[in-house]
């Protein structure tokens, strides 16, 4: 049985929100998905740049995110 890859911007989005929604540091939300901590500042960089889809932009207009 095949699992299905996940979508990207769902990850995207979790990171991010973990990030500034819930204001973890960035080693605790590497450790916590398994991603290194240089890929999750590239994530959040991209999202707060603009460069993210559609639907993940309409996600995150409505969470309240601490810069």
């Amino acid at each position: 049985m095949q699992v299905a890859k996940p979508d990207p911007s769902l990850l995207q989005g979790w990171v991010y929100l973990l990030r500034r929604a819930v204001n973890l540091p960035l080693r605790e939300v590497a450790e916590r998905s398994k991603i290194s901590a240089s890929r999750i500042s590239k994530i959040q960089c991209a999202i707060e740049t603009g460069a993210v889809s559609a639907t993940l932009r309409q996600l995150l207009s409505k969470c309240k995110v601490k810069n």
